[in-house]
């Protein structure tokens, strides 16, 4: 059912939602976009709402020093806390990535930023990138994401001089790394990268699963030799992490026979999905959504910005595929 509320946030989208179960319930949201249907008009939030999920009532929380406006960033909640990392603010000339990290407490309702040590490794500034959190151990964990960084490149003309021919562009680039962080020390510690990881991607989904991290899906993007079209490859195939060995593998599907709204693979998995999102409940992975083509990469992983169809239902993992060898065979497109 649609929840009317006498105040509520203005509209926008690649913002970030939590949901803090204590008190009754409690949904958090912070930041995003919003661009006018002429689109003269383009601007970033920073604000943070909280919705009391009993009685569907919005409320600003007037917290000062929190993270700068910002859309594709992540939130996550663990614990007493909100935690928000990375993002990008664009103001229609230049896009600035973020890789700061912020913490909202929960119990004295106020924003802290976490400095790590001068010297200390920090993941590269990002956006679109997915981080889960174990609620026992209290640990951040964060895989991928995506920025645009400028290179130069030279039209071959012997008629002009080097700088007549130089300009500078823009190339989308995919991370594939995966990093831990410590809430009590405010430490980064990447994770080690073994086994068979999914290859390049975003909009990929990221649960954290008994000791692992379970991927699902995303898409691989390449830009067209004239730097105006994207050749996109859609992925269903199905990674977990091993946070005690450090190692990747692929993960076999068995089909569960449900009726879905929409029919699984030949090989029993959800249809070729980017921006899906997953939740993991007891030892089942459930995958909702995801776009079949996105408008901006700054924007995956969470933020399905075309129709959101339902791209399949619950798919139990088998038994001992989380512990299986290296380089076994997954459900791939």
């Amino acid at each position: 059912r649609k929840v009317v509320s006498g105040r509520s946030p203005p509209p926008r989208s690649s913002h970030q939602a939590a949901a803090v179960p204590s008190g009754g319930g409690t949904l958090f949201m912070f930041g995003g976009e919003f661009s006018s249907t002429n689109q003269m008009q383009f601007h970033h939030y920073r604000d943070l709402w909280a919705l009391d999920l009993s009685t569907w009532v919005w409320e600003l929380v007037p917290a000062k020093n929190g993270p700068s406006a910002r859309s594709g960033h992540r939130m996550v909640h663990v614990r007493d806390r909100l935690v928000v990392f990375g993002g990008f603010f664009d103001n229609l000339r230049d896009v600035k990535y973020y890789n700061d990290c912020h913490v909202f407490d929960l119990s004295l309702f106020k924003w802290s930023r976490i400095v790590p040590e001068p010297g200390a490794p920090v993941p590269q500034p990002r956006s679109g990138c997915q981080i889960v959190a174990d609620a026992a151990s209290g640990g951040v964990f964060l895989f991928g994401g995506y920025y645009k960084k400028k290179v130069t490149m030279q039209q071959f003309d012997s008629h002009k001089d080097k700088s007549q021919v130089e300009e500078l562009t823009e190339t989308g680039v995919e991370f594939r790394d995966g990093w831990q962080l410590d809430l009590a020390s405010g430490q980064w510690n990447a994770l080690k990268r073994s086994g068979a990881p999914p290859s390049s991607r975003s909009g990929f989904a990221l649960v954290h699963h008994k000791k692992r991290l379970v991927l699902f899906g995303g898409v691989h993007d390449e830009d067209t030799a004239d730097g105006d079209g994207l050749v996109s490859l859609f992925y269903n195939d199905l990674y977990a992490y091993s946070l005690e060995l450090g190692r990747w593998h692929q993960l076999h599907v068995t089909p569960r026979k449900a009726k879905l709204a929409t029919p699984p693979t030949s090989s029993g998995s959800p249809a070729p999905s980017g921006t899906a999102e997953a939740s993991s409940f007891a030892d089942e992975l459930l995958v909702v959504g995801g776009g079949g083509r996105r408008r901006n990469r700054n924007r995956t992983a969470n933020d399905s910005e075309e129709d959101d169809v339902l791209s399949g239902g619950g798919r139990k993992l088998k038994g001992g595929a989380a512990d299986g060898a290296a380089g076994e065979n997954a459900s791939g497109v």
